[in-house]
């Protein structure tokens, strides 16, 4: 399975899409506390979402969303709350076959 999404507050000037697997345990870009919460808090604004907004209002409204950058970190598929990113990446490859 994986997400589909940009995003809330870009990093490049091109507008780009993400597509990104949701066991998140088989990249090893997420080494980041910051890169984490970017895909799996507000901030990842979900494609769906996007396309149903612009037919909606023909804009994206500006997100007060730079704040989940720094929220403690928490698995995303049964909010346990955990110290670190080793922590986090031994606790997400428990939840791989849930």
């Amino acid at each position: 399975f994986c997400s589909i999404g940009y995003h809330a507050v870009s990093n490049m000037q091109r507008l780009h899409l993400h597509v990104i697997s949701t066991d998140f345990v088989t990249t090893s870009l997420l080494k980041m506390k910051y890169y984490w919460n970017s895909f799996t808090t507000p901030f990842f604004l979900p494609s769906s979402n996007i396309r149903r907004q612009l037919r909606k209002t023909s804009k994206i409204p500006p997100e007060e969303s730079e704040g989940h950058l720094t929220t403690e970190l928490k698995c995303h598929r049964c909010a346990t709350r955990l110290k670190n990113m080793p922590q986090l990446k031994k606790h997400l490859l428990t939840q791989v076959n849930k």
